[in-house]
């Protein structure tokens, strides 16, 4: 009956509920309903006189805050889906599907809190659907998805963005076909998503099989091919074929200088992960070499405190470290974290929080052991608070501290780091994991050493 009154004195209230209650019910953005294509919805005064009908009329509530959202009552959401007849629920609900497909922006860092708003809603009309829908949807939801994975090292968003990439592929191949060569960065990025979900045997098959196509397809020297050359090559890097990496890595360079000029951006890519694929072989002279061209050209081409410049300097200071020059690597590396900290990314960052955690550590080799402690406790209670008690880079700066007390000769404190980690790994990985047997050693040594031989004897034998 209510609805009814609301249909005859305000039709654009009554249509604008009927949208609404096909997005998710929770913080529905007003932006979304005044760009949703709704006649008057983009007029001011006809937009708050139709979403005051419905708050008048207690049937969404406007929430407090930075940016204007409302809420609609799951009981509400559901009565009004029963109401509308089947044709009404039809046509309504691909209504909602076509504005999610037109508003869900492009993912950028600087927008990520737009597309954090809008996915739930995305999810929502995407849901079950059977009705035809534009795979760059799907492409657009899974693409902001695996960017917050990578930024919260969250495995929640890359399960997210693996589904949501699936559902891309399966949407946009039943329009052009699963070879067509639109599907090849789709791809491309599930299989990096893959192997950060650790499959990494999938994620190598499905990326050579890009590869390979967009080659017959595209030609060895087309932006996209490239592409799939670098992302082969840090998979392949990532599992230890690094002579296999390294080649893939210096013909992406060679034919992304050649085609796209010295100072693009994937060019300067190409060369950051040759850098990187030369560290990892031990050839770190020539790493440094390449990493300071890198270094050079990201700041001219994108300034000095972008994320990827910010990156090149993390990895240039890395490979300063292996040859031993601790001071410009402690420099370059408080320049990531201020970088990262004050301008690109925020305090909170996971990659904020490697710069604090490799500062530490440079910090340690140049035995500025009170520094570097702080530092670390720094990166540890942010990943700790991001990342969870369990989480490996989590780990990774427990076991730097406790390295930090060995360095110093303070036992008691070792012992309790030691004893922390193992709990913390053992629960992360099971007792058997190489993991937990090295901090079982490492705990055995230090209680051996405070005369603890019992102790010692049995965590030894397991």
């Amino acid at each position: 009956v209510t609805f009814e009154r609301i249909a005859e004195q305000e039709p654009a209230a009554a249509d604008l509920l009927k949208l609404i209650v096909f997005l998710d019910r929770q913080n529905i953005p007003e932006e979304l309903l005044t760009q949703s294509n709704l006649p008057g919805m983009d007029n001011p005064i006809e937009f708050r006189t139709a979403i005051g009908k419905l708050i008048g009329f207690s049937m969404i509530t406007k929430k407090r805050g930075d940016i204007p959202v409302y809420e609609l009552h799951r009981l509400v959401q559901q009565s009004i889906r029963e109401y509308l007849t089947a044709d009404e629920v039809t046509h309504w609900r691909n209504t909602a599907l076509e504005v999610m497909w037109r508003c869900f922006p492009q993912y950028k860092h600087e927008r990520r809190h737009v597309c954090s708003l809008y996915l739930p809603h995305a999810l929502a009309v995407t849901k079950g659907s059977v009705y035809p829908i534009d795979g760059s949807l799907y492409y657009r939801m899974a693409v902001y998805l695996f960017s917050a994975g990578s930024a919260l090292h969250d495995l929640r968003r890359y399960e997210e963005a693996e589904d949501i990439y699936r559902r891309a592929l399966e949407g946009t191949g039943k329009n052009v076909g699963p070879d067509h060569p639109s599907m090849y960065h789709i791809m491309s990025n599930l299989a990096l998503t893959l192997n950060e979900l650790g499959k990494h045997d999938e994620a190598e098959r499905l990326l050579r099989r890009v590869f390979e196509n967009s080659l017959k397809v595209l030609g060895p020297d087309k932006p996209e091919t490239l592409r799939m050359m670098r992302n082969l090559a840090s998979v392949l890097h990532g599992r230890g074929n690094l002579i296999e990496a390294q080649s893939l890595n210096q013909q992406a360079l060679k034919m992304t200088s050649k085609t796209l000029g010295p100072e693009h951006c994937d060019t300067l890519t190409s060369m950051n992960n040759l850098a990187t694929a030369l560290r990892g072989l031990g050839q770190y002279e020539k790493s440094e070499e390449m990493q300071r061209r890198a270094v050079e050209g990201r700041e001219r081409v994108l300034g000095r405190k972008h994320p990827d410049t910010l990156t090149t300097i993390s990895n240039l200071a890395l490979v300063l470290e292996d040859l031993n020059k601790y001071r410009e690597a402690e420099e370059l590396h408080r320049r990531a974290l201020e970088g990262r900290e004050e301008e690109a990314l925020g305090s909170e960052h996971s990659m904020t929080l490697l710069s604090a955690h490799e500062l530490a550590r440079a910090l340690r080799d140049l035995e500025r052991y009170e520094e570097a402690e702080e530092m670390q406790r720094r990166a540890l209670d942010g990943r700790e608070r991001l990342l969870g008690p369990e989480h490996p880079d989590t780990l990774d700066s427990i076991y730097n501290l406790a390295l930090l007390f060995q360095k110093q000769g303070r036992e008691g404190e070792l012992e309790e780091m030691n004893r922390d980690a193992l709990k913390r790994t053992e629960k992360a990985y099971g007792p058997s994991h190489p993991d937990t047997v090295r901090c079982m050693y490492n705990l055995a040594s230090v209680v051996y050493r405070q005369g603890k031989h019992v102790e010692a004897e049995e965590l030894y034998r397991q």
